[in-house]
């Protein structure tokens, strides 16, 4: 038959950890719409005197014989390499 009341707690539980992670967005769905609304975002053109791409520079790199456009998934990230910012 099993104990109910430990079915009901159990639900309980898991009813909780699905609320948390909901309101503190972790929840797998929220993280991708962050990402996309980041990678959305109108940012300024970066400018460099020198003419030098920086680390951390705002680009977009676009293929002259095709006019395609080159995308990456921000969300990867390079093995051996940290963060500057």
């Amino acid at each position: 038959m099993g104990n109910w009341n430990e079915d009901l707690e159990l639900n309980n539980i898991q009813s909780a950890n699905y609320n948390a992670k909901k309101t503190g967005e972790k929840l797998p769905f929220a993280k991708t719409l962050g990402k996309y609304v980041q990678s959305y975002k109108q940012v300024p053109w970066t400018h460099s005197s020198d003419g030098l791409l920086k680390w951390g520079s705002e680009v977009m790199i676009q293929n002259a014989q095709t006019e395609g456009w080159m995308v990456m998934d921000i969300g990867d990230r390079v093995p051996n390499v940290e963060e500057a910012y």
